[in-house]
């Protein structure tokens, strides 16, 4: 199952292309992945790429991969990720750096969160934010979540868990 394709004012956000895949790589590559364990090798990256693809083969939903509709040009990626090591699914989401400071965060994430509570009716959603990702903490403000406090990390490095609010708060 490929992910379906939402549009909003500025972005698309559908399945993942070799556009978005060469985006990613090069992001990881860099070290504004950092958020992500990186700076990461190609095939690393690469097989983050097929991951966030077979999770909507495997549960029915993921990730997002986010494009500028006006250019084409790869944005992100925002949507929803469950492995099987998780307790919960999380809305997650990532911006490049050239497209930062521009709304598309929280456009991509409020869109891929919608879709979530009404397509698929999820309890209210989680973000797991290391605790030095400032900009992210703002965007999940911002969507209104609230920090529930520290979670044990998968990575290492210090990370809270933020819950957003429920689908009948937002109505």
């Amino acid at each position: 199952m490929n992910a379906p394709t939402l549009h909003t004012a500025r972005l698309t956000l559908g399945p993942a292309t070799a556009a978005h895949a060469e985006a990613f790589i090069a992001f990881c590559a860099s070290d504004e992945s950092r958020f992500l364990g990186g700076p990461a090798e190609p095939r690393d990256a690469w097989e983050g790429v097929a991951i966030a693809a077979g999770l909507w083969a495997l549960r029915g939903y993921g990730p997002f991969w986010v494009a500028e509709s006006a250019t084409g040009a790869p944005v992100g990626r925002v949507g929803l990720y469950y492995p099987i090591w998780r307790t919960e699914p999380e809305l997650a989401w990532l911006v490049y750096p050239a497209y930062q400071q521009r709304g598309f965060g929280y456009e991509g994430a409020i869109a891929a969160r919608d879709w979530a509570y009404a397509t698929l009716g999820l309890a209210p959603l989680v973000s797991l934010i290391d605790a030095e990702n400032t900009a992210s903490i703002r965007l999940a403000e911002k969507l209104g979540a609230v920090c529930e406090g520290p979670h044990s990390p998968d990575g290492g490095h210090p990370t809270f868990r933020w819950r957003h609010p429920a689908r009948e708060v937002l109505q």
